[in-house]
């Protein structure tokens, strides 16, 4: 967690398992701050899918698929 110059490193495990908008709605409950802004993963990264990403806002992705384009 970042908060202005301050960084902390916090304990996610309770988060384990959990989709990505229960992750992003807990965090900001637990930061007491609606508008906290994170990136985050689901069960599909947990698991080391290779169709998985990394999501922000709710729903921005960031992620690569497997094979399939031009260069095969």
């Amino acid at each position: 967690m970042i908060v202005d110059d301050r960084i902390e490193l916090k304990d996610a495990s309770h988060l384990w398992g959990r989709d990505i908008i229960d992750t992003e709605a807990t965090i900001r409950t637990e930061a007491n701050d609606q508008n906290t802004r994170m990136a985050s993963i689901g069960p599909a990264a947990e698991n080391i899918s290779l169709i998985s990403g990394i999501v922000n806002d709710g729903g921005r992705l960031a992620a690569r698929g497997v094979g399939g384009g031009a260069g095969g």
